[in-house]
């Protein structure tokens, strides 16, 4: 299975989640691209367009997973104008994650994951299950990867 990989990060926060991902991908034997999503000029909080560097061609992917920060309860303006960029997603699946500072209850998490995974059900992707990953303070290893596991898993859940 061909899977795409495609982030924003600034902090490097969804970076280690993106290869964390990666990592258990390949190591189950598919075929993983990533790619860090970046703007012409630094994408803020709240902004309404943010002008893509360049914009990754998609269509080689069975599979999209797309993962960015959580911003003052706000998703990431830069992956929300990727996702306004992309035309169908018609016959493949998506899956979405979310790097936050605090727990759920506070970042607003499930809100941001619910308005991407919307978009991406509008272009006719089959949308599978989110998930968000607060990493705190500091970055622990364990929960990184206990993390990126259940994101894999979602990938393939209910394929053989």
């Amino acid at each position: 299975m061909k899977i795409g990989i495609f982030i924003h990060s600034q902090s490097g926060n969804t970076s280690a989640m993106g290869l964390a991902i990666v990592k258990k991908l390949r190591d189950k034997g598919h075929d993983v691209d990533i790619e860090l999503l970046r703007s012409i000029k630094r994408a803020r909080p709240f902004m309404k367009h943010v002008e893509l560097h360049e914009t990754p061609e998609i269509g080689s992917y069975d599979v999209i997973v797309l993962g960015g920060p959580v911003w003052f309860r706000s998703p990431s303006p830069l992956l929300l104008s990727f996702i306004d960029e992309i035309p169908h997603l018609k016959g493949k699946r998506a899956l979405c994650f979310v790097t936050t500072l605090f727990p759920d209850s506070l970042s607003g998490a499930k809100g941001v994951l619910k308005k991407f995974n919307a978009k991406l059900d509008a272009l006719c992707a089959e949308v599978l299950k989110s998930k968000s990953y607060c990493y705190g303070l500091w970055q622990d290893k364990k929960r990184l990867d206990a993390a990126a596991e259940q994101i894999c898993a979602a990938l393939f859940a209910g394929k053989p």
